[in-house]
């Protein structure tokens, strides 16, 4: 099991999940819903079964919301939703197939990879949209995208610019860079993000499809 968050109005909902198999398709079950982050602390504080999760929204209360950042803007999460009018205008060129990396209520494509999925331990084909996740892990769906090109998948990424990390020069470099001009609006924030964003293409051989 696992706590999922979603906004909802610009109000942050914790439920605790589980994955199961059926069919030969991972699938996702909710198991409770806290509510928003004071709720889910009083409810945790009495559910001894649960209360293991408790630390890690007590953390977001601490860190994040207290400072009055909501999940887009907060370090405690490394998941930046996107935005539907930016993903469309991409779509309309690319014409997606799969997103590598997503939740069942953000998803921006019919087939897609959830985080209980791990989508870097699958193959990708296709056209693939992919907005990782902007933590440490970003090195990795990074490399993947890179790797799945070669082996003909089409890998659109929005990432943050950071133009002086070694993932960057490594993989990006090697990809079609559409710097954007300003700051992009995530989800349903009513502020632009704090760092410059980029389109970074791995154009794959359809041969190798």
């Amino acid at each position: 099991m696992f706590l999922r968050k979603r906004i909802v109005n610009g109000t942050l909902y914790w439920s605790i999940v589980r994955s199961f198999r059926e069919d030969g398709r991972v699938k996702q079950q909710t198991i409770q819903h806290l509510g928003n982050t004071n709720k889910a602390i009083h409810i945790l504080k009495h559910e001894k079964d649960y209360a293991c999760y408790l630390p890690i929204i007590a953390q977001h209360l601490q860190y994040g919301e207290k400072r009055g950042l909501s999940v887009h803007f907060s370090s405690n999460t490394d998941e930046w939703e996107t935005p539907t009018d930016f993903y469309n205008e991409l779509n309309a060129e690319f014409g997606f197939t799969l997103d590598v990396c997503a939740s069942p209520y953000n998803t921006k494509c019919h087939l897609y990879y959830t985080s209980a999925e791990d989508g870097l331990n699958h193959q990708w084909r296709g056209t693939c949209w992919m907005n990782p996740p902007y933590g440490r892990a970003i090195a990795n769906w990074v490399e993947k995208a890179y790797n799945e090109s070669l082996d003909g998948a089409t890998v659109v990424c929005l990432l943050p610019a950071r133009t002086d990390t070694k993932w960057w020069h490594d993989y990006c470099t090697k990809g079609e860079i559409r710097f954007q001009r300003g700051r992009i609006k995530f989800g349903k924030s009513k502020h632009n993000a704090p760092f410059p964003s980029a389109v970074v293409v791995f154009r794959g051989n359809e041969s190798n499809l």
